[in-house]
Order: structure tokens, then sequence, then C-alpha cells
């Protein structure tokens, strides 16, 4: 049915046949006047066998598309090409194409010739059909190491955390974690699942575990316990050429089970690193170890070793890395905000591989055992402390949970 259109600029009604159209020309003042999309016929939609073409004056036409133009031909090749082979034989038509009688082979000859020049037009017409070609998406690069497991929840209750702020992990899969605000320590498995706790009212410093399951507790003095029941087993002095000493600022394991201790001379503000047993007898004494590469008093505050018992240390804005021997090798990372740089380290660790890990607000950097930046694992708040299983699992607290982040790569 015709619809009626206002001409803008005489207001004559103006009526069209073709809704297909995009412009109509006023028969009154012979403006041309284009017509609103909702009145216009939807254009026939491409179907592979026709194709829809709006030319300049507003008119429409619809063509054979290539792939319509293909499939004809193959079905003008099935059905035409039996039907020419039949006729061939036929008296009246081999008369009509001037073959003698007897001649079907010749008759044959043509409609397979036929047959060939529509197969050629159909193949010249599929290769120039062009079809898109699917560009496939890139394969996202797997994150360093991804959160496997969460435990804890603010609270009081038991598997409940207050303020954690020091963590240790033994060979038995148990985790420790001590609640500065709760002054206790509580124990977990693996599984995240809570075995029990026990009371530590004291500033710790850090916490270590040993291959036996012993805990070690760094605070007011250095303390050793049983880590399933908390029972005080032993407590640590050690005689130096400066005396006896029996505070210390952190604590490392070397790969032969024995301890390297950060101390300095509260006087003199010289900073020691001393290698001692587990009985705390002093195997090695390295006297101003941080601030003679540190470039100004300097103490070690937490320390790592690896596996080849490369020790390493950070002050407030450099990470030194020292040979087993206590002699100096290089620095690792340095401060800012670009990759690889950190601005406020507070804890460190070192996996199986040698891979050296850093804690900060940011997340948690990673480096190769060459100290080269590798990855850095994101993280929605500040790591407080970290420490690696003897399977590379990586546990950290993170604000006021430890999350356990499980090696992607």
């Amino acid at each position: 049915m015709p619809e009626l259109l206002k001409c803008p600029s005489c207001q004559g009604s103006l009526e069209f046949e073709d809704e297909s159209r995009a412009m109509v020309r006023c028969p009154y003042c012979g403006s041309s006047v284009a017509v609103p999309e909702h009145m216009r016929a939807k254009p026939a939609p491409v179907n592979g066998l026709h194709t829809t073409v709006t030319v300049l004056d507003g008119r429409s036409t619809t063509t054979p598309s290539s792939l319509g133009c293909l499939i004809w031909l193959i079905v003008l090749a099935a059905v035409g090409v039996p039907l020419l082979l039949v006729a061939a034989n036929v008296p009246a038509v081999q008369e009509m194409l001037g073959l003698a009688d007897g001649e079907p082979a010749a008759a044959e000859v043509a409609a397979l010739t036929a047959v060939n020049a529509t197969r050629e037009a159909a193949e010249a017409r599929a290769a120039a059909v062009i079809l898109p070609t699917a560009i496939p998406s890139p394969s996202p690069t797997p994150a360093f190491a991804e959160p496997a497991l969460i435990v804890g929840e603010p609270g009081t209750g038991r598997g409940q955390f207050e303020n954690p702020r020091r963590l240790a992990v033994d060979n038995n899969g148990r985790i420790y974690v001590w609640d500065m605000d709760g002054r206790r320590l509580q124990v977990f498995d693996e599984a995240g699942d809570y075995q029990t706790q026990w009371p530590l009212d004291q500033t710790v410093r850090f916490l270590l575990a040993d291959q036996q399951g012993h805990l070690y507790v760094l605070g007011d003095r250095l303390t050793i316990h049983e880590g399933a029941t908390g029972e005080l087993l032993d407590e640590i002095a050690v005689a130096t050429p400066d005396g006896t000493v029996t505070i210390f600022q952190t604590m490392a394991f070397t790969p032969q089970g024995n301890l390297i201790l950060s101390y300095w001379d509260r006087d003199q503000w010289l900073d020691r690193l001393l290698l001692v047993d587990k009985e705390g007898e002093l195997l090695e004494f390295w006297p101003g170890a941080v601030t003679n590469h540190y470039g100004q008093d300097g103490l070690a505050k937490q320390m790592a070793v690896d596996r080849e018992g490369h020790i390493y240390a950070f002050e407030l804005d450099t990470i030194l890395k020292f040979g087993p021997d206590g002699r100096f090798l290089n620095r690792v990372g340095s401060q800012g905000s670009g990759p690889g740089e950190w601005s406020a380290p507070q804890n460190i660790g070192v996996d199986g591989n040698g891979r050296l890990y850093i804690g900060e607000w940011r997340g948690i950097h990673v480096y190769d055992n060459n100290a080269r930046f590798l990855d850095t694992i994101p993280t929605d708040a500040y790591v407080m402390d970290l420490a690696i299983s003897d399977n590379n699992d990586i546990w950290a607290i993170v604000g006021e949970q430890v999350v356990r982040f499980s090696l992607q790569r």
C-alpha cells in the first residue's frame, strides 16, 4: 500500500510505490526528498545466491552473487550434461547438429567438451570468490603463579587472624602463622585446615621451620620449639669476637642445615653476618658484610639462602647477593616503580630452582638465579611475609589472609 511522505520544502504529499528507494522527487517543487529509514523496505539479505545492490539514484537491483553463480553452474553441469549426452544420440538432434548416423562418439565428444567448458568456468568463478580468513587470537601468556588456596579470615576464632605478620612452612606441610594482635601462633595443614595454636606473646621478627618439624622463633631472643605443640626445646646464644650475642635481626638456613644470623653492634653500628650450627656454635664471622657494599651504615633486615648456598640480604633500598663464603657478588634489582623494580621490600624467599621472590605492596617480584627479572605476581594487598615450600609453592601473608600461590610456568 502506498505511503504518504511530506516534502520538507513545499509540504506537498509525496506518494511512492517503490519502498526500496532511498530518494524520491517532489512532483510539485522538484526537490529531492530522502525517504526515512523506517519507511524503506529492508534490503534483501545476502543469501549466497543473490546480492542486492543500491545504485546512486536510490534504485536497487538484485544480481547473482559469486557463490550463486557457482551453484547455478554446478546445477547446469549436473542436469544439463546427461540431457546433452542423451540428446546427442537422438537422430533428429544428430541431424540438427550435422552429425551422421552412427556417430554417437562424436556427439559424446561434443557433449564432454561442453562439460569441460562448464567445469572450467565454474572453477574460474570459484577462484574469484574471496572468502574471509579467520585470524586466530593469540594464546594468553599464563601468569607466573596463580592463587590456589586462601587460608583464614578476619576474626579472633580458630583459623582467623587479627593481624598476621609472620609465617613459616616445614617439610611436613605444616604452615605456621604468627598473629601480632592475637599474640598467638596458629598451625595449619597443607590443605589450609586449622590444626592447633599456642600463645606467643612477644614481637616476632622472623619464623623458620627446619626439616625435623622444629620451629625457630626469632623475637626478643632466638628460641626453638616443637612445631606441632609449641613446646620450648632450646634457646640460642652465640659467642662471637664481640662477645655473646642473644639478639638477632633475621636468619636463614643453609643447604647443610646451619644457620646464618644477622646482628649489629648498637654502639658502633657495625653489622655482622654469623654462620652457626644448630646449637649456636660459631662457624664463620663476617663483619660489615652489608655496610661495606651498601654504601652507608646498613643491616641485613631479611635474608634467604638458595640450594647452592648463595645468601641474599636486603636493606631498605638494596638487595645484595653473597657467595657461600660471604664474598659479595652483586646487587639484585633496583628501587623504582617499573618492571623488575621495587619500592618497599618486606620479605624475600628462594625456591628450589634458585629463583628469588621479593614481597612488597605491589605483589611478589620474581628473579632468576642470575638476578634477571622474570615476572611479578600481583596481589591485592601488602605482602607482609612469604615462605617457599619444598614443592615450590609460595605461601604469603597478603593483607589479613594467607594465600598459597602455585607456579604456572
